[in-house]
């Protein structure tokens, strides 16, 4: 699998990007990758800040888009790494991108169990256009198929916009509208509710909190975060925070440290769960908030993350897992996955992982049917070897 290296040479990646210390999973069995940009060897990405992932076939190729905050541009990033031009290729948008989001079905929003990509409502024109914030108070843009973009609404805000997502909450609880969020950390700090008409009035104030990023809980709130579904990170503050469809800010379930941006929802696996993840730019760690309030560290030493992605299907959920994508707002994304050649589950593939598993093949034990087909056999041998030989 291109961008594949093991956990020692990540850390020597962070350690030359300047990370104060190695990269930590703190929960056993995932491992973290180099997925594309600097650290994979690539041309580095100019400030990646947001992106999205559009469902498997659909009208932007199936892949990764990434927003260059610094490049005035989205790039298209392949199941493979590779990344290429997108909207750049008719043209430098106007200023940074910030927030983007497909209306349509995407790969990184799903249902529990990852089984359904909600689509939104398709009121600003169904599943074609992919939409983009701009910072600097740039119009919010369209994006064809293809890359061709075209300015749409004046974007409010002040000094501009920030994230952009639509409602795709059970039954639409927000209306199935577009929302973008106003940072700056000053008086006008708000939520914005967009209608197709390019009205976009305040949904939500929240003076001097900089809530540059927010997602939608999708899954109703079964998972225990409650009834209100939109959830807000505070870069001033470090409060994590939900609004009511009504547009009534709750206090925060958890205040972290200051810098922290993206935040979303894994996909209820044994490795991943349910969890709220909540990136901090500076820092370069992931925490997750759990419903309680009670926060867990989770990966630390990254060199900076910005946003979080989650996958449950189609070609970026790596071995058919669960993986999780961090653009890190510097200059690469990093991806978070449980390699099959992490046999013991320690997060390192190594020699222990070949005894452990050749002691359960020599013994017929079900945990050896690596394939899942009930037979424990060559088939099995092989494919364990192959993900062992990789490192992943």
């Amino acid at each position: 699998m291109k961008g594949s290296i093991r956990l020692g040479a990540v850390t020597a990646l962070l350690l030359t990007a300047g990370a104060a210390a190695q990269s930590i999973i703190i929960r056993p069995g995932l491992s973290v990758f180099p997925f594309a940009g600097q650290a994979a060897g690539q041309q580095p990405f100019a400030s990646p800040k947001f992106g999205v992932i559009d469902a498997p076939f659909g009208a932007h190729m199936g892949w990764m888009l990434i927003a260059e905050l610094g490049g005035n541009q989205v790039k298209l990033v392949d199941p493979l790494g590779n990344v290429m031009p997108y909207t750049s290729m008719f043209g430098m948008l106007p200023t940074g991108a910030f927030g983007t989001d497909i209306d349509g079905p995407v790969a990184n929003v799903f249902m529990p169990g990852g089984m359904v990509l909600p689509p939104t409502r398709g009121l600003f024109g169904g599943p074609i256009f992919e939409w983009i914030a701009e910072m600097g108070g740039a119009p919010l843009i369209q994006v064809f198929p293809g890359g061709p973009w075209a300015p749409w609404a004046p974007s409010p805000g002040n000094p501009g916009s920030a994230q952009l997502q639509f409602d795709r909450t059970p039954g639409f609880q927000y209306g199935g509208m577009m929302y973008i969020s106003d940072w700056g950390a000053d008086a006008g700090d708000c939520i914005y509710r967009v209608n197709p008409a390019g009205g976009a009035p305040v949904f939500a104030a929240t003076p001097f909190l900089d809530p540059r990023y927010f997602t939608f809980d999708v899954s109703g709130g079964i998972t225990g975060y409650g009834p209100n579904l939109l959830w807000v990170s505070s870069y001033a503050t470090g409060q994590v925070f939900s609004i009511s469809p009504a547009g009534m800010v709750m206090p925060p379930l958890a205040v972290l440290q200051p810098d922290i941006e993206g935040l979303a929802f894994g996909p209820g696996d044994p490795y991943f769960g349910p969890w709220m993840y909540v990136c901090n730019l500076t820092r370069g760690t992931v925490d997750i908030v759990m419903p309680n309030g009670v926060v867990q560290p989770f990966i630390m030493g990254l060199p900076g993350a910005a946003y979080p992605m989650f996958v449950a299907t189609g070609p970026f959920a790596k071995f058919g897992n669960p993986t999780l994508y961090i653009a890190d707002g510097g200059g690469s994304v990093w991806m978070v996955l449980h390699c099959p050649g992490d046999y013991n589950n320690d997060s390192f593939v190594n020699g222990d992982d070949y005894d452990a598993f050749a002691s359960d093949f020599e013994a017929g034990n079900p945990a050896a049917d690596f394939d899942r087909n009930g037979f424990v056999n060559g088939d099995d041998y092989d494919a364990f070897a192959s993900h062992f030989e990789a490192g992943c």
